[in-house]
């Protein structure tokens, strides 16, 4: 129950960035705004992280395992990142959403299984396949 104004708000935010998403790559190039969107990115996580290092002055000793995880994200997240803009470019929002979004919830249940050996719940199973007849829905109607 306390969580629930931070999942509104973590939602009601990745709702609004494709539909600014859209507004930004409408008027430039996928790459040059995937590009810029990075850029400002790093920039502000660089503002936020010294200030949180100079507030709570902890030990930043970072692994070179960690540094192995945030080069393999970076290098999916522009994958990602130009393919969405891609879809986002030549699609309606409302439509690319509904299917990736969806798609997403399927891939991390079956990822976890295969990466992290974690068991899929019965529960998960019957959602999988609401999810992709909604999907069919959405694409075929």
């Amino acid at each position: 129950i306390k969580f629930i104004p931070i999942i509104f708000i973590n939602s009601l935010f990745w709702s609004i960035k494709p539909i600014l998403e859209k507004y930004g790559i409408l008027s430039s190039d996928i790459f040059i705004f995937a590009f810029l969107r990075y850029i400002f990115t790093g920039f502000i996580s660089f503002i936020f992280l010294f200030f949180y290092l100079k507030y709570y002055k902890i030990n930043y000793n970072i692994s070179n395992i960690s540094f192995f995880y945030a080069f393999i994200i970076a290098i999916i997240s522009i994958i990602a990142i130009l393919s969405n803009y891609y879809l986002l470019k030549y699609n309606r929002v409302s439509i690319i959403n509904a299917i990736v979004e969806p798609l997403i919830i399927i891939f991390i249940i079956l990822l976890s299984k295969f990466f992290l050996n974690e068991d899929i719940r019965k529960n998960e199973y019957f959602g999988i396949f609401l999810i992709m007849i909604g999907i069919f829905i959405i694409f075929y109607y």
